[in-house]
């Protein structure tokens, strides 16, 4: 790959953007107006977003779903990990949280 090649001609079509003030408007503004217009059209309060957790750890796992947001998810506790992913696969849910024996200990585990 001739990297000087791809080089100038990237210099030659900045330079030329930069007298083209219509085009570097479009380049510029296009994708600012864009984005604040699907933010708008898709923005919104996101609800009842139903989550399975699998808690095998305890305390550290407790913490964490202590601190969910519950207008946002909607918590149920799973038994296994196998059960709570054959509900995700079969859209029962949106989520799955699965918290392993000793996750803490690994977690904060000195090396």
């Amino acid at each position: 790959m001739d990297w000087s090649r791809i080089l100038a001609v990237s210099k030659r079509s900045l330079l030329e953007l930069k007298h083209d003030k219509r085009t570097l408007m479009y380049a510029l503004v296009t994708p600012m107006v864009l984005m604040i217009l699907f933010g708008i059209a898709f923005g919104g309060h996101v609800h009842d977003v139903k989550v399975i957790i699998v808690n095998e750890d305890g305390t550290f796992a407790s913490k964490v779903i202590a601190n969910l947001d519950k207008d946002t998810f909607s918590i149920s506790q799973g038994t296994s990990l196998e059960e709570a992913l054959d509900k995700l696969k079969n859209g029962e849910c949106w989520a799955v949280l699965y918290f392993p024996k000793d996750m803490q200990t690994g977690i904060f585990r000195q090396k």
